[in-house]
């Protein structure tokens, strides 16, 4: 009985470090993919909801070549898309003034209205365990002020018909 389980034990070695080693092989990552084209969205703002003068909707994309559009349907007062090139610059200005208001780390604001358009933010460029982060908002109170008063901030220089 002690051969067997002697045998038995002996032969399970080349077993086990045969499953070691395939366990213990280094793991591969995929390499970065090269950025061909220099336009990655940065931001993507949404304001929507049921407000007492009808149904409100804006949308806002902006990428890092500057590339920007913003569009609007909005009771009583039309439907309108704008498009630009707004300044490279202007737009890490406002990634930079974003990121100091915290865009990067906010949370939902669970407080909630009638008649105040919901807040949606996407913020891109976090880095690489944080390539991006979104959150809402219906009041600006605080950090969240901050950060609608940079969005309204580009959008009143970039789209100053709008």
């Amino acid at each position: 009985m002690f051969r067997t389980a002697a045998l038995a034990a002996l032969a399970a070695i080349p077993t086990f470090a045969l499953l070691q080693s395939v366990h213990s092989a280094p793991s591969t990552t995929p390499a970065p993919c090269s950025r061909v084209f220099a336009q990655e969205p940065v931001l993507f703002w949404d304001s929507t909801g049921s407000t007492f003068l009808g149904l409100f909707h804006r949308h806002m994309a902006i990428y890092s070549n500057g590339l920007a559009s913003i569009s609007k349907n909005q009771a009583f007062f039309g439907v309108g898309v704008q498009y630009t090139m707004a300044d490279p610059d202007a737009v890490a200005e406002l990634r930079q003034a974003l990121a100091a208001a915290g865009a990067f780390q906010l949370c939902d604001y669970p407080l909630t209205g009638n008649d105040v358009p919901l807040q949606t933010v996407t913020l891109f460029g976090g880095g690489p365990n944080a390539p991006s982060h979104t959150f809402s908002f219906y009041f600006p109170d605080g950090a969240y002020g901050d950060v609608q008063a940079a969005i309204q901030k580009f959008i009143s220089v970039t789209f100053p018909s709008f």
